[in-house]
């Protein structure tokens, strides 16, 4: 949970977020705010494992071991899902 978003795994892996969407924290197509968690489409097929919100980014691990932001972050872009490991 992050000061304007949060995140929630399901016991399948499934990813959903909610709260502030401005600035892409919430990894969806869009940048509107959401009261209710919605799926995140971009993990539909992968297996979350962990998730950290922070400020106005996410950071989500999968089952195979990829890390992956989005989000604004320090050097103030935005970024949907980046691969932390350069693929």
């Amino acid at each position: 949970m992050g000061k304007w978003h949060s995140a929630i795994i399901t016991s399948d892996g499934q990813l959903y977020t909610c709260g502030y969407g401005k600035r892409g924290s919430l990894g969806h197509e869009n940048h509107e705010n959401l009261g209710t968690p919605e799926l995140v489409e971009f993990f539909k097929k992968k297996k979350v494992v962990d998730v950290a919100c922070d400020g106005n980014h996410t950071v989500a691990l999968t089952e195979d071991g990829t890390l992956w932001r989005w989000g604004t972050i320090k050097l103030g872009f935005w970024s949907l899902f980046h691969n932390l490991g350069g693929e």
